[in-house]
């Protein structure tokens, strides 16, 4: 319920610098706006992506709004709108697809998204389930519509054990979808045993070799994880993660791509802290490592 003292209220700043990165986020949430429980959040972003591909680089600043409803114990509902301007630099010796990516865009995005959240704990998580469907429209210089579902269930089993398994799938439509809103799979947070954004086939890339993503993807995981001794706060996992990545909505037609690996968990105060070492089971010309180390910090579904 409402804090008898306080009003609950969360401000966040954050700052990245680096040569591949630059960000700059405020947020300021309202938890009982009105006095109901009704969540309100704001805040304005800015984010200069260098490491997104070697032949282009994505700016974007924006600002949000949002509202968050509960609608049970386990339930809630949400609705947030962007304001955002995009901008798209490509490199002069970039293909002829990059290339016409290039320039600026200004877009209005609406999403609306359903949560179903059982789970015992956000931070170590041995029981429950996550489900989330979303919807999404941009209007403006792009025009586009998206569909999200995400699911996770844990099971908890003997010894401290866990067997977690999760999916996501993601599909956008439009006249002309540029290239910041497809899809790409690769990377700690989906297909580990591959490059960030580098899971894809040739039909999904330009004729030097760079990943142009899809309007569609789907991603599953099966992993379970086991502590490590009598260290209550270091775990380690084995998994499976498999995807398919395709070139246009509701389809399923592109190339089915997995790996196996196994990893460490270390759960601190300021969150968890993931290490995995992971092989691809379909290797390509543009898959070049045999196995490939990941290294991820923060909650899941945050």
């Amino acid at each position: 319920g409402k804090p008898k003292t306080g009003g609950g209220e969360k401000i966040r700043l954050g700052l990245k610098y680096g040569t591949r990165r630059k960000d700059f986020q405020f947020d300021y949430t309202q938890p009982w706006l009105f006095d109901k429980k009704l969540a309100f959040s704001t805040g304005v972003y800015y984010r200069d992506l260098l490491f997104l591909s070697d032949k282009y680089d994505q700016t974007v600043m924006g600002g949000y709004g949002g509202l968050r409803k509960p609608l049970g114990e386990h339930t809630s509902l949400s609705f947030k709108a962007n304001l955002e301007n995009y901008e798209i630099d490509v490199e002069q010796d970039a293909s002829n697809i990059l290339l016409k990516e290039e320039g600026e865009y200004s877009r209005a995005l609406l999403a609306l998204t359903y949560v179903w959240d059982t789970r015992d704990s956000q931070y170590l998580t041995r029981r429950g389930h996550r489900v989330s469907a979303g919807v999404d429209g941009s209007f403006g210089d792009v025009e586009t519509y998206g569909l999200q579902l995400s699911a996770a269930k844990y099971i908890s089993l003997p010894f401290d054990t866990v067997l977690t398994l999760s999916g996501k799938y993601r599909t956008v439509g439009g006249s002309d979808v540029p290239i910041f809103e497809r899809e790409f799979l690769g990377g700690a947070n989906n297909l580990r045993g591959y490059d960030y954004r580098e899971a894809s086939g040739q039909s999904l890339r330009d004729d030097q070799g760079e990943p142009l993503g899809g309007q569609t993807a789907a991603s599953f995981t099966a992993e379970y994880s086991f502590p490590i001794a009598n260290f209550r706060k270091l775990r380690a996992h084995v998994f499976y993660d498999g995807g398919v990545l395709s070139a246009d909505s509701w389809d399923f037609g592109g190339d089915y791509l997995s790996d196996v690996g196994i990893g460490v968990d270390l759960y601190l105060a300021i969150g968890p802290i993931r290490v995995d070492l992971a092989w691809p089971l379909q290797k390509d010309e543009w898959v070049e490592d045999d196995v490939r180390v990941q290294f991820n910090m923060g909650y899941q579904f945050r």
